[in-house]
């Protein structure tokens, strides 16, 4: 069975629900003195090593590089950087409308609802004529700048 031998006291819950001094110095037998669950516990937190016949076993080490070696630099990559292609653009033939840059948009902004009601039509057919002419407007409440209000009610009075 496998031994750890506590670095200091430390207190543990071999249960869940008891609390348990485990004292430093003293050596446990992982799965009868100590659960093993809380013997990894333990090890990870360094209070506790691993001990086989009396000696503490060594954590593995990584080997360092020499002082003088020299750090190859990664290559770099020569080729070109694709360009990727946005959805729509080419495998539909259209563009889907440009959302709008709220930092660019000055003056009032009307609502699409608001427009349909002083055309007296509905909402649904302002955001129709909105998308067949590039203005982005995903639904009833979304702002119209009056550039965009000029466009879509001159195209709805045709």
């Amino acid at each position: 069975m496998p031994t750890i031998r506590m670095k200091r006291t430390t207190e543990g819950s071999p249960d869940g629900f008891h609390v348990k001094r485990y004292d430093g110095g003293k050596e446990y037998t992982v799965d009868s003195d100590i659960p093993a669950r809380l013997a990894g516990m333990f090890i990870n937190m360094k209070v506790a090593e691993y001990v086989i016949a009396g000696k503490p076993v060594g954590e593995k080490t990584i080997p360092e590089a020499p002082e003088n070696a020299a750090v190859e630099a990664a290559p770099e990559n020569k080729e070109t950087e694709k360009v990727e292609e946005k959805p729509g653009e080419q495998e539909y033939g259209w563009e889907p409308p440009k959302k709008k840059d709220k930092a660019k948009a000055k003056g009032k902004v009307m609502r699409v609802y608001e427009l349909a009601d002083e055309l007296k039509i509905s909402s649904k057919d302002v955001l129709i004529v909105a998308e067949n002419l590039g203005v982005y407007a995903r639904n009833a409440a979304s702002g119209l700048s009056e550039e965009e209000v000029e466009k879509v009610s001159a195209a709805l009075k045709k």
